[in-house]
């Protein structure tokens, strides 16, 4: 993967975290919710195409899951890398915060969910494209 390629997922993300934290618009719970859902049900997807397909995970974008996956094997290393996930949400918005907001974690929740959007269309491109080079 290039560095052009990281920094086209990155770059819009932080901005994005950049600007909830700096204008700090009210998030509905309804909203606060579906962000919770929407990252559940993308890291999903993109947690099962990559054990899926274990033997491209040298195209892995994250630089965690794969160590995971190598020390813990594919039933653990989901759990522990959502943990993970978490632990790292609620830490961003400390810092940014000084205290735990429900509304500033679904934010975060949508920001990591959309990071593995990306990751499973990522995924999804690599394997066509390696399908397209075996025919």
């Amino acid at each position: 993967m290039s560095l052009l390629t990281e920094l086209r997922t990155a770059i819009p993300l932080a901005c994005f975290i950049s600007v909830y934290f700096y204008f700090k618009p009210d998030v509905p719970t309804d909203f606060s919710f579906f962000f919770f859902v929407m990252w559940l049900c993308f890291f999903t997807l993109d947690a099962k195409i990559t054990i899926m397909n274990s033997n491209l995970m040298h195209h892995e974008k994250n630089l965690v899951f794969p160590a995971l996956f190598y020390k813990f094997g594919k039933k653990l290393s989901p759990v522990l890398h959502f943990a993970i996930e978490i632990i790292i949400m609620m830490l961003i918005v400390s810092l940014f915060e000084g205290r735990l907001v429900l509304a500033s974690i679904s934010i975060m929740a949508l920001v990591f969910g959309l990071a593995h959007l990306d990751g499973y269309l990522s995924n999804l491109k690599t394997i066509t494209k390696i399908a397209k080079r075996k025919m």
